[in-house]
């Protein structure tokens, strides 16, 4: 489950230039929080479309599991 935080325009706690799922409630994309100018600070994609975000998420992914295999080794199983 994705434990998803409210969005709060004030919180300098979020880590800046770092890749985190957000949504506005309608939409899912992958942003960056970052200083936009002036004091404030917002959500980018790309590193120049602002977006509406209401709700974000670290991407937390899966460790990689470490096999000596060939791919080819395991499909002639």
């Amino acid at each position: 489950m994705i434990q998803w935080i409210k969005y709060d325009p004030k919180d300098r706690s979020i880590e800046s230039h770092v890749d985190y799922l957000v949504t506005c409630g309608m939409t899912l994309q992958i942003a960056q929080h970052a200083h936009l100018g002036s004091g404030e600070y917002g959500w980018l994609i790309q590193y120049n479309h602002q977006i509406n975000v209401t709700h974000y998420s670290e991407i937390n992914m899966p460790e990689a599991i470490e096999t000596n295999e060939q791919p080819s080794e395991a499909a002639a199983e």
